[in-house]
């Protein structure tokens, strides 16, 4: 049983998440309906960081009236100190059964984060655990790179030929110091 003052720390982080889930998701309606809300916006970029970093922010854009219009992934180019290079691919739920898809969620949600430009700040960090990953063979650069593909819009019929073909780009390169193998 909790007492005295780790009670009232549990009960106000209980609370505080109570509002941050609702606020994080009318901000997010209120972009997405096209209304202007400055109280909402500047309570979502206070509670942003905490929502980021719990990964219990939420978004609603699978659904109408504005559902996403890529299909989106991401993969790392690394390149080692004798000129090798490799690809890593962010783990996804893609291909996994119902069980290992559900062990492997919080992958996407990392994916999908990472890939905003809003989310910078988390690109140098991603290529360094990237780097890591690879720390035996000598990695001297990571470069995060986007891959997507238009989505017809729904209720229309598949277009054919498709839209057009995958695009790809890279969005950040990052040059991998000793110190970030250890």
């Amino acid at each position: 049983m909790i007492r005295g003052w780790r009670r009232v720390a549990v009960d106000a982080l209980i609370a505080f998440h109570l509002v941050a889930i609702p606020v994080w998701i009318a901000a997010d309606d209120q972009a997405t309906i096209g209304h202007e809300s400055s109280v909402l916006d500047r309570l979502q970029s206070w509670i942003q960081p905490y929502m980021a970093f719990t990964g219990l922010w939420q978004s609603w854009d699978t659904f109408s009236p504005d559902p996403q219009s890529i299909n989106f992934s991401l993969y790392a180019r690394v390149t080692f100190a004798n000129g090798d290079a490799a690809s890593w691919r962010f783990p996804g739920p893609e291909g996994k059964g119902p069980f290992a898809m559900r062990r492997v969620e919080r992958w996407r949600k990392w994916r999908s984060a990472v890939r905003q430009d809003s989310n910078a700040y988390l690109w140098p960090d991603t290529a360094r655990f990237i780097a890591r990953l690879f720390a035996r063979d000598r990695p001297v650069r990571v470069e995060l790179v986007r891959r997507w593909d238009l989505v017809d819009p729904p209720g229309d019929p598949p277009s054919w030929p498709p839209p057009c073909c995958s695009h790809e780009a890279p969005f950040f390169r990052y040059d991998v110091q000793p110190e970030d193998l250890r």
